[in-house]
């Protein structure tokens, strides 16, 4: 059962993406980013173009909430590339054959449903048990890359776009 209500509507959109070319971002229900965190990701993605995601933003993901203007701006310049939703149906969305990679924070469960929809991930870790799965998914199982922060850190924008690539580009 969802903890909040679910945009199915992005599985019609992931459809119409070629296969195994979409990002999948999800930091989960509990994880926050900064203002500074959040903007850095988004500039990562719209300077990797050629990689379409669909992130999840959720209400309270980033601590002070987002500038509607900025945020809407955001939006409108990544056009159809990019899908901004509050939930996904994530196992849906991990098992679906346009999702390529998985933006996560490392939480036990989202990194089990990726493993099960043999999608790579991009660990971003935030406490407990996330920066030991995170080990486990790159040195361990070899199947994601850690972007190098802690979750405090803001990562610069071509830093995050460089493990993108690494991770999308197989």
């Amino acid at each position: 059962t969802a903890l909040r209500a679910e945009d199915a509507d992005c599985l019609s959109w992931l459809s119409t993406k070629p296969k195994s070319s979409v990002l999948y971002i999800s930091f989960g229900s509990i994880a926050v980013l900064t203002q500074a965190q959040f903007w850095e990701l988004a500039g990562a993605l719209d300077s990797c173009r050629d990689v379409p995601f669909l992130w999840v933003v959720r209400p309270q993901l980033v601590i002070g909430g987002l500038d509607d203007e900025s945020f809407t701006a955001f939006c409108r310049s990544v056009g159809d590339r990019g899908r901004v939703i509050s939930w996904a149906p994530q196992l849906q969305v991990l098992k679906h054959p346009s999702t390529g990679g998985f933006l996560t924070h490392c939480g036990w469960n989202s990194m089990l449903e990726s493993i099960s929809g043999g999608v790579p991930m991009l660990g971003w870790p935030w406490a407990g048990e996330q920066n030991t799965n995170c080990r486990l998914m790159v040195d361990e199982w070899k199947i994601g890359a850690e972007l190098p922060v802690k979750n405090t850190d803001s990562v610069p924008r071509e830093e995050i776009a460089r493990v993108i690539k690494l991770v999308m580009d197989g």
